[in-house]
């Protein structure tokens, strides 16, 4: 901003110059204030983010921990129902060994009556043959 000021005897008159140094002092110290409030907002804005920021790092810790929570309390139901599945497999095999024995024993039972059957059919038509034979004599 250049300012002219009047000259003197010996230079600028001492009025203008005071005067220009009144109004740049003046006009320093509205800037001044107009600085230092914004920087007081600003402070603000800081303290209020370093507030939201702890906030949502504790949400953020807290989701960690449900997340977390979840995934062990997933792992655990898998693992048991992995282990039920296991089981009732084994149960399953352990039933299924049971009735294919049950069906080897009934397969064992039908061969012996089958036998039995067929030994009695040929002991009858023996007795019968015989019988025929003495019928005839």
């Amino acid at each position: 901003m250049a300012k002219l000021f009047r000259r003197s005897l010996f230079g600028y008159k001492k009025k203008d110059v005071i005067k220009y140094v009144e109004e740049m002092s003046a006009n320093f110290q509205v800037r001044l204030d107009k600085c230092r409030g914004e920087i007081d907002s600003l402070s603000k804005k800081r303290e209020d983010l370093e507030l939201r920021k702890a906030e949502i790092d504790k949400e953020k810790a807290a989701i960690s921990d449900a997340i977390v929570s979840a995934h062990e309390k997933a792992e655990k139901i898998i693992a048991e129902a992995r282990e039920k599945a296991e089981k009732e497999y084994a149960e399953m095999q352990r039933k299924l060994n049971a009735e294919n024995q049950k069906l080897v024993q009934i397969r064992r039972e039908i061969f012996s009556i089958r036998r039995n059957a067929i030994k009695t059919l040929s002991n009858f038509e023996v007795e019968s043959d015989d019988t025929e034979n003495q019928d005839e004599i």
